[in-house]
């Protein structure tokens, strides 16, 4: 039985944040143009594209990189392949958890880009 001591926490816990930050980030950049003067809204909604962008790299930086490694073990038979079972379904897991994370995150994420950009 794989236990969970064999998957990093980090790595975990970086893919729920990802996951919140790209589950709010074009909503909340939309929603932030309603908070600021019109002067600014263009702006503010189209950094949506920009908080992807971060996502996508954090995504790129911190969780393909270790999952591949994980997978790669296990192929070359350093690892159980039961760990890379588990590892999918907390990937999976974590994802769900970090869509959650950002319906908590939505408001205070808009708050946020209106006061960037609304100055």
């Amino acid at each position: 039985m794989v236990t969970l001591r064999e998957i990093p926490k980090r790595l975990l816990i970086i893919n729920a944040l990802v996951t919140g930050i790209y589950t709010v980030g074009v909503l909340a950049a939309n929603y932030s143009a309603i908070l600021i003067p019109e002067l600014h809204r263009l702006a503010a909604a189209g950094s949506s594209g920009m908080i992807n962008g971060i996502a996508t790299v954090l995504l790129t930086l911190f969780i393909d990189p270790k999952a591949a490694i994980i997978t790669d073990q296990a192929l070359r038979g350093n690892r159980p392949y039961g760990d890379v079972k588990a590892l999918v379904v907390l990937l999976i897991t974590t994802k769900l958890i970090g869509t959650i994370l950002g319906q908590v995150l939505f408001l205070p994420a808009a708050k946020i880009i209106a006061t960037l950009y609304g100055s």
